[in-house]
């Protein structure tokens, strides 16, 4: 399903953008983006995404300056004096030397340095956490929005769908005195006399074997039922929604291919249309 977050938070004066956005996908593919080095922030943020989401191609990605955040600089003291005793020798030997200015001393090797601070890793990896589940709260509550919607959707066209079933019902009454009536005239139209109603109702008989579809009609009546009990439950029912439409696909393709009535296939074709229109908003339900 379709979703996106963000927010944003400050560390040590220092600005920052959690974004989490997915688009629809069969499984769950999680991207990551974290400053290099934060093996951990990664670790934490792909556990707490897999505790709560299911599919979709999910990127969560975090922008600010990390190292300026927990980084401290350092001067090193010895090495400070060992370059002021190299200068002071080389003032001895050759005379005076430029004096040194704090841009040169920041050049000097060694006597000013990175490193990271140990606490303030540990403190930004809680703040981190911290504010990554509640975006993560905003995602979903985006999602369950977004989810209300395409339940809706959903079933309008389940409803579509089922009320091709009860427009089916006349047309199945009258159809054994509509293939009655089919049938003689074709043979009339082949040959100057009928066959004999004996003959005829055999054959009427056949004909309505193979064009009966109580038993499709059934089992897509038990799939409606049990794709709208599945639209009213908790967690993750894309799969088995999935499952439903294959299942519910086979029962109108099958009405479809024993209708030899106008206005049956007609209804057929309605309820195809409706259905791929459920296929396609699948793509959406996780």
């Amino acid at each position: 399903m379709t979703a996106q977050a963000s927010l944003g938070f400050v560390f040590e004066n220092q600005a920052f953008e959690l974004e989490m956005r997915s688009v629809n996908h069969r499984q769950l593919d999680l991207e990551i983006y974290v400053p290099s080095g934060l093996g951990d922030l990664e670790a934490r943020a792909r556990g707490l995404l897999l505790e709560k989401l299911f599919r979709g191609k999910v990127h969560l990605r975090l922008r600010g300056d990390f190292q300026g955040a927990v980084e401290r600089i350092s001067l090193q003291e010895d090495a400070l004096e060992n370059w002021l005793q190299f200068k002071k020798v080389l003032d001895d030997k050759i005379g005076h030397v430029t004096e040194l200015g704090f841009s040169d001393i920041l050049k000097l090797p060694g006597v000013v340095t990175q490193s990271r601070d140990p606490g303030l890793v540990g403190a930004f990896s809680a703040v981190f956490e911290e504010n990554l589940k509640e975006l993560l709260e905003q995602f979903l509550a985006f999602r369950r929005r977004e989810g209300k919607s395409l339940a809706e959707a959903l079933k309008t066209e389940l409803l579509m769908i089922e009320a091709g079933l009860r427009e089916q019902e006349p047309h199945l009454e009258g159809l054994e005195d509509s293939l009655k009536k089919t049938l003689d005239e074709k043979v009339r139209s082949l040959c100057y006399e009928g066959l004999d109603p004996q003959r005829l109702a055999q054959e009427v008989a056949l004909l309505l074997q193979k064009a009966d579809i109580q038993e499709e009609r059934v089992r897509l009546e038990i799939h409606l039922k049990a794709f709208l009990e599945e639209l009213s439950g908790e967690g993750p029912v894309g799969r088995r929604l999935q499952f439903l439409v294959q299942e519910m696909h086979q029962e109108i393709q099958t009405m479809g291919s024993k209708s030899s009535d106008l206005a049956l296939s007609r209804i057929v074709i309605k309820m195809k249309e409706g259905l791929e229109k459920i296929r396609e908003q699948l793509m959406n339900v996780e």
